[in-house]
């Protein structure tokens, strides 16, 4: 269970509260023609949650996280590759997205966590798309078990998950969901400084769902979790134009 001091603190950092200024120091450096990879690493170094992404994009066998300096963050950068920024910087404004939308619908506060940490959604998944473009072209995947899918429907529409529900009409509550996600993460891109072109949501059901990046691509896998549900959330990056 999440304590409301964590539900202040996450509420803060995703989506209810003003983007952090490291992020808009990212964003901007990013933006820039002439990013400098030192000043880059600075910024992350500076910032709890991202220096922690980074590692784990940079490390990912290790399961312990730890505290890294600008130096060491600076390695990671040129180990992940410069597509890692693009990421970074992208999931800190889409986690804010999702998080917001989950909480202004829904009621339902998330909180982050890495994809390893949480359970493995197996069986038939529900799969929402949306792509990007703009400095950085990609794809974003928001994917769910059906008894997920069903939950939610049954608390937009004010049903009981027991209540019968059809393929259609959990089908449009998840569009509907995606939309509003689609529109919060359009709006925060435009406050960090990084506009970027979405394209409309798409959704489909797969039941071996599994995300490629293209040549030279980087990605990253995190999870949004409640007390009863938990949403994976990919993004994955596959061309970027300084």
């Amino acid at each position: 269970m999440i304590s409301s001091a964590q539900s202040e603190e996450i509420a803060k950092r995703y989506g209810l509260g003003a983007i952090p200024e490291s992020v808009i120091r990212l964003t901007r450096l990013v933006a820039g023609q002439d990013a400098d990879l030192a000043m880059i690493a600075t910024v992350i170094a500076q910032d709890k949650g991202l220096s922690e992404r980074l590692l784990r994009l940079a490390f990912p066998r290790e399961t312990t996280v730890r505290t890294a300096t600008a130096d060491e963050i600076e390695t990671a950068l040129m180990r992940t590759g410069m597509g890692s920024i693009f990421v970074l910087a992208l999931g800190d404004l889409l986690v804010r997205a999702i998080s917001k939308t989950f909480h202004t619908m829904l009621g339902i506060q998330l909180e982050l966590t890495p994809a390893s940490a949480a359970p493995a959604c197996a069986g038939r998944q529900i799969v929402s798309e949306v792509t990007f473009s703009g400095k950085a072209g990609g794809r974003v995947y928001v994917h769910q078990s059906e008894d997920n899918a069903r939950l939610l429907t049954a608390r937009l529409l004010g049903l009981e998950t027991t209540d019968p529900m059809t393929v259609d009409e959990i089908g449009d509550a998840i569009a509907e969901i995606s939309s509003m996600g689609a529109g919060n993460f359009l709006s925060n891109l435009r406050d960090a400084g990084l506009p970027c072109k979405l394209g409309s949501p798409s959704m489909a059901r797969s039941d071996a769902f599994q995300l490629k990046p293209g040549p030279g691509g980087s990605r990253e896998q995190m999870a949004l979790r409640s007390a009863d549900l938990v949403i994976f959330v990919d993004i994955c990056v596959d061309e970027w134009n300084f």
